[in-house]
């Protein structure tokens, strides 16, 4: 049964998901909104874990760390739901930003009928150095990666 109250937009950006003892766990966010996102992941979480999400958006003209408070409310295979705690109002804007500039009035459909919206440009590395600039700024996290 759904049960999401905000709309989704799928994208295809990395995030990374810190635990609450450190550990920190890659995976790619699928579909993002302002309640939540699904994040494909070969990490296993027990429903009801506590990660921290830190995803790079974007926000004018350069793209700025954003950390989201998260709870796993669904495990599959190869993905975690996670729904979003209280966020605070830049997140807000930059997750509304993302959605609004996503809506799908220019929208694409995959086989089955279901829409598939690319991240706007600005969220995608430009180059290999932008990439590698994006990972190294990854130590907004203390911890280790797993």
């Amino acid at each position: 049964m759904e049960r999401r109250c905000d709309k989704r937009v799928t994208v295809g950006m990395p995030v990374w998901l810190r635990l609450p003892r450190g550990q920190v766990v890659t995976g790619t966010a699928r579909d993002v909104g302002r309640g939540g996102m699904l994040v494909r992941s070969d990490a296993r979480l027990p429903l009801s874990a506590r990660p921290t999400v830190l995803i790079w958006l974007p926000d004018g003209e350069r793209e700025s760390p954003v950390l989201l408070p998260a709870t796993v409310v669904r495990e599959t295979k190869d993905a975690l739901g996670l729904m979003f705690g209280e966020l605070d109002k830049r997140a807000v804007r930059l997750l509304g930003h993302l959605v609004w500039h996503n809506d799908g009035s220019r929208e694409e459909t995959d086989e089955a009928g279901g829409a598939i919206v690319a991240a706007p440009a600005e969220a995608a590395p430009r180059s290999r150095a932008a990439a590698a600039a994006r990972t190294e700024r990854v130590p907004v996290f203390a911890g280790r990666r797993d």
